[in-house]
């Protein structure tokens, strides 16, 4: 059981770097959207995609980072 909740938390952690990763590279927004005002950046579709998938990234880490640690509580 521990080594299953283990190899689970880890590729969390491993998908959500990877993932992280490609979205720092690949989706990231075009330079112009920086110039926009903060209020209009998010009405953006390209920065819109780039931060769900950002965010939704970071979540991935921080569920395999939780599973890890409460493998240490047990």
């Amino acid at each position: 059981m521990i080594r299953l909740l283990v190899s689970i938390g880890g590729l969390l952690v491993l998908l959500g770097i990877a993932g992280q990763v490609y979205t720092r590279i690949a989706l990231r927004p075009p330079p112009d959207v920086d110039e926009l005002y903060h209020e209009f950046q998010e009405k953006d579709p390209h920065y819109k995609r780039y931060l769900f998938w950002y965010r939704c990234t970071l979540a991935i880490i921080a569920v395999g980072v939780l599973v890890l640690f409460a493998l240490t509580l047990l």
